[in-house]
């Protein structure tokens, strides 16, 4: 276990296990009708104890609101003489077969909420406001505290949120303030610790009285301007927000721009960690993520360049300790980077592109629903200008809000993305250096990508013949035998499609994003209506057994992937 702390080393460690996820070989081998439980207090209170594992206490089963808030209440009064940390109560639905009816949405399960108990506070003193520079520009103010000791955590910063609520809170350097830990892990600034800060109860009596402190004018990264702009949610206005107006050329928004662009739901880049991308940035290697597909050309073995420090293979000392000659080529990290980053120019997701652009409030859920509506990236830049131009009023706009999940906010921020110039500029320089992105809506490749191959099968057809793809015999096999099928990969589209196991060099999220992008549908449990079984290495046994008892085909991983790239016939198991 990586501790940050050795000292830590010395407590004693105990697991208390709280719930189940998969019972097999695999995250998504999961048969909930074979569990030997039926319901959630089984198994807190029977199986999990009959097998070993301490577990987190079962409150008991409540048929009623009033007995679900005397738990509540009754588990708040004991948290204090608990041997661990807790932060409130999770209510679940009792039967396991009413968890697997009402499943889960793209955050969370629907049978299952947590009531949080009254976050612990402490008063302590701000010594300075901090402003941080976030990958849109935000500047973000963070309060510097006096180390105060809440629920077993030392706490020194804390955020303040924006500067509206600062003159709201009329929090002065140097004043007495309330910190609490939301959720019992952010530390916010709730207040002052007086009833005003002209009294002497806000702060030290014997003190002069404190400056108002002044939100600034300029970033504090790069010089440029501020802007501000109104906050609105779904509840109405809500103050401002304080932006950089300096855009790639201010270093923080340059930065976490850059590690957004390359985070795990975003292009996924494998050895491109923020400490790689912290140390390219600074060297001025990579400044915007054009130059991430330009560092091959740049510096790869057939670049000609001097390799640089933090790519140079230092050589490997003998057993006198003298470094041998000759050993200053690139490092096998450098090497594996180039190949990850040449992979995802193949081939990147519509809707991982568009998350990686960073507009601002695009999550991966969204980013998923706008590629899934436009289908390629030339309709959604598009879509957008038109919404930009006509206006918020404008036919083009409604649509743009109309998408389910977007509305007024997230269109504002869509149509703002595409009309500035060094937005659409920065993606044009991805695109000019071969990046393909994947069309998500027609179910397959941009068209000048190959046309995807025919799958043969020599299983049984699904049960449901009304879910089978259709079935034709592909010329260059040999006769068939009675059982022998062929089922042609442009029938993906809306298919359904099961993956188990894995594959060398490759996510699970990947695998995904290859069914997905041939217009498959990716299901996690097999059925009647399930197309087709994807398995890899290790692939499980009871989806196995599943696959040969409906009669649904099963396709090997590796086989099925390479077919897709190539244009194959694809032989079944």
């Amino acid at each position: 276990m990586r501790l940050l702390d050795t000292a830590d080393n010395q407590m004693p460690l105990r697991f208390l296990a709280y719930g189940w996820g998969a019972v097999g070989a695999n995250d998504d081998d999961v048969d909930d009708s074979s569990m030997p439980w039926s319901t959630e207090s089984e198994f807190l209170g029977e199986f999990l104890p009959s097998n070993g594992f301490d577990a987190v206490p079962c409150l008991g089963v409540a048929t009623t609101l009033d007995e679900l808030m005397e738990a509540h209440d009754a588990l708040e009064i004991a948290r204090p003489t608990m041997p661990y940390h807790i932060d409130g109560v999770v209510y679940k639905v009792n039967s396991t077969t009413l968890q697997n009816s009402l499943g889960a949405d793209a955050r969370q399960p629907r049978w299952a909420i947590a009531h949080k108990f009254t976050a612990m506070s402490g008063v302590t003193t701000l010594r300075a406001i901090e402003v941080q520079v976030g990958r849109t520009g935000a500047l973000t103010p963070v309060a510097v505290l006096d180390s105060v000791d809440i629920g077993g955590a030392s706490i020194s910063r804390a955020t303040l949120h924006n500067f509206d609520e600062i003159a709201r809170k009329r929090l002065k350097i140097g004043a007495q303030v309330v910190v609490e830990r939301a959720g019992d892990v952010i530390p916010r600034v709730v207040s002052l610790a007086g009833d005003d800060l002209e009294e002497a109860s806000a702060m030290d009596p014997d003190a002069k009285p404190l400056p108002e402190w002044l939100p600034p004018t300029r970033c504090p990264d790069c010089g440029s301007s501020v802007a501000r702009a109104p906050l609105s949610s779904s509840k109405g206005a809500m103050g401002s927000i304080v932006r950089c107006t300096g855009g790639l050329q201010c270093p923080s928004q340059s930065m976490e721009r850059l590690l957004h662009f390359c985070a795990r739901d975003a292009l996924d880049i494998r050895g491109l960690a923020r400490g790689t991308l912290e140390t390219l940035h600074s060297e001025g290697v990579v400044k915007t993520p054009a130059d991430i597909f330009t560092l091959e050309r740049r510096f790869g073995p057939q670049s000609g360049a001097e390799v640089p420090s933090w790519w140079r293979y230092a050589g490997v000392k003998n057993s006198k300790g003298e470094i041998k000659q000759g050993s200053d080529g690139l490092k096998q990290s450098a090497l594996k980077l180039f190949s990850a980053i040449e992979l995802r120019r193949k081939g990147v997701p519509l809707y991982r592109f568009i998350y990686a652009l960073g507009i601002p409030n695009i999550g991966a859920h969204t980013a998923k629903v706008l590629a899934t509506h436009y289908g390629t990236l030339e309709a959604f830049k598009k879509a957008a200008l038109a919404a930009a131009k006509g206006g918020p009023e404008s036919l083009a706009s409604a649509a743009l809000t109309a998408i389910d999940g977007v509305g007024p906010v997230l269109t504002q921020s869509i149509t703002e993305f595409w009309a500035e110039r060094a937005n659409a500029r920065i993606v044009d320089e991805i695109l000019a250096t071969g990046v393909v992105v994947l069309d998500a809506k027609v179910g397959k490749a941009p068209k000048s990508q190959a046309s995807r191959p025919a799958l043969t099968s020599q299983t049984p057809a699904p049960a449901d013949a009304s879910a089978a793809p259709s079935i034709t015999a592909p010329s260059q096999l040999p006769t068939a035998q009675p059982m022998e099928k062929t089922m042609e990969v442009t029938d993906l589209n809306s298919m359904k499609i099961v993956f188990t196991g894995s594959v060398d060099d490759m996510s699970r999220e990947d695998v995904h994003d290859a069914i997905e992008r041939h217009g498959g549908v990716v299901q996690s449990s097999i059925s009647s209506k399930t197309a087709c079984v994807i398995a890899g290495a290790g692939a499980g046994p009871s989806k196995l057994t599943k696959a040969r008892e409906l009669g649904v085909p099963v396709i090997d991983a590796r086989t099925f992937l390479d077919a897709i790239a190539s244009g194959r016939p694809v032989p079944l198991k």
